[in-house]
């Protein structure tokens, strides 16, 4: 009987070789502008008046734009872009044909933050951007819902594994 030898991985779930997806994160209709400008609008119909004047404009405003809305909502899910935040990396693709634009390795990320204008609030939505060490832009998750989590995800994933690749150098180094 021959044994066989796996590495280890030193953290549960973080492998050192394969990379398995753990979220995916569909953007918004706030990160069309079309999507912007509806939210702008509906967001300066809350500031209006009293309450009931502001029931009024909110019904009002909402019932012109709702089928414009409601367009542009299956619009960005069937044609727009989608985000795989996966073990190794974070991967922009194509909705439909998940075509992949683009790929920020999780070790290349020194920074995220999280941004959110005005346009975006009224969508509760925010950008989660990803920054390398020296600042510079890697990419962009475009009207993220959830935006704080999604930006903690990542980071704990980088660590996790940074981490796990300087625990298999030390399992290897005493091989």
């Amino acid at each position: 009987m021959t044994a066989t030898t796996v590495s280890p991985s030193p953290i549960a779930g973080v492998s050192p070789q394969n990379e398995a997806p753990l979220e995916f994160v569909f953007p918004g209709v706030a990160c069309n502008p079309i999507g912007r400008l509806i939210g702008s609008v509906m967001g300066s119909a809350q500031s209006i008046g009293p309450l009931p004047v502001r029931m009024a404009m909110l019904l009002l405003v909402g019932g012109i734009v709702a089928p414009i809305a409601a367009l542009l909502y299956f619009w960005v899910k069937l044609f727009g872009n989608s985000y795989t935040i996966t073990n190794h990396s974070v991967q922009e693709r194509s909705v439909l044909w998940t075509t992949l634009y683009r790929r920020v390795e999780l070790a290349d990320v020194g920074e995220v933050q999280v941004d959110a204008d005005d346009s975006q609030q009224f969508h509760q939505v925010g950008d989660v951007r990803l920054l390398d060490a020296r600042g510079g832009e890697l990419m962009t998750i475009a009207s993220s819902p959830n935006p704080h989590r999604v930006a903690h995800l990542i980071i704990e994933l980088r660590d996790a594994r940074q981490h796990s690749a300087e625990a298999l150098k030390h399992i290897q180094a005493r091989s």
